[in-house]
């Protein structure tokens, strides 16, 4: 796992990590990816932007509410809404860091450089 990635969502063995600023590099970029997956997927290139989107499948009512032992939530964008909320998904812009890649490789040779750079100085610290 890349230390410069933070969880910020999790569900379904799907998680939402957010990239730590590494350096001169800024962070920001919001990755998707699945536990068993092999690929760390840029999704939003802020936190700002996957709060947009959130609120988009709301008002388009792509969402479930389930009601749990410590109250209601809403699952956006809810399992039996799966399929629709892929069928609104956009590719994001150019990044300043990544340009215009979206995926990254799990194994850690082929992570871009300053990812390498911070599991590197972590783990031989």
């Amino acid at each position: 796992m890349p230390l410069v990635l933070v969880d910020v969502g999790y569900e379904n063995l799907q998680t939402m990590s957010i990239e730590l600023d590494v350096d001169e590099l800024p962070g920001g970029a919001l990755f998707e990816w699945d536990v068993s997956g092999d690929e760390f997927t840029r999704r939003f290139n802020q936190l700002a932007d996957w709060i947009d989107y959130v609120a988009l499948l709301i008002r388009r009512g792509i969402f479930n509410r389930a009601d749990r032992g410590d109250g209601p939530v809403l699952e956006v964008p809810g399992y039996p809404l799966h399929e629709a909320e892929i069928a609104m998904r956009t590719v994001p812009g150019e990044h300043p860091v990544h340009g215009r890649a979206l995926d990254v490789d799990t194994d850690s040779s082929s992570w871009p450089v300053h990812w390498q750079r911070v599991n590197q100085r972590l783990l031989s610290a």
